[in-house]
């Protein structure tokens, strides 16, 4: 694991980056050595998100971007999609409602 960034009592803090030994990637705010506030994750396999971070977790307002091309826009509790969001198909369709622990929710 490699880190930049300010150390305060051995832990991350504020801006900075945190490279793990895997390939993934976290750029972003920190707080307590965790990922808090926004931030983006570089997933090894080409997905990404960015957006909001709370006590290292995918946590408000985000942004995910799928290896096979779909992209969700939308809320996120507890590293979930959950609340209202739009996901896009990779033919261009879309559903745009509520989520509930990763699925869709109710009408769209």
């Amino acid at each position: 694991m490699f880190n930049s960034g300010r150390i305060v009592n051995g832990k991350l803090e504020g801006i900075g980056t945190l490279a793990y030994d895997n390939g993934e990637r976290y750029e972003g705010e920190f707080l307590n050595g965790m990922k808090h506030g926004k931030g983006k994750y570089y997933y090894i396999r080409g997905e990404l998100y960015i957006g909001d971070w709370f006590e290292n977790k995918k946590h408000g307002k985000g942004q995910y971007f799928y290896e096979n091309g779909q992209r969700y826009c939308g809320e996120f509790m507890n590293n979930m999609k959950h609340g209202q969001g739009v996901l896009i198909e990779t033919d261009g369709s879309e559903y745009k409602g509520p989520f509930f622990e990763n699925r869709k929710h109710g009408r769209g």
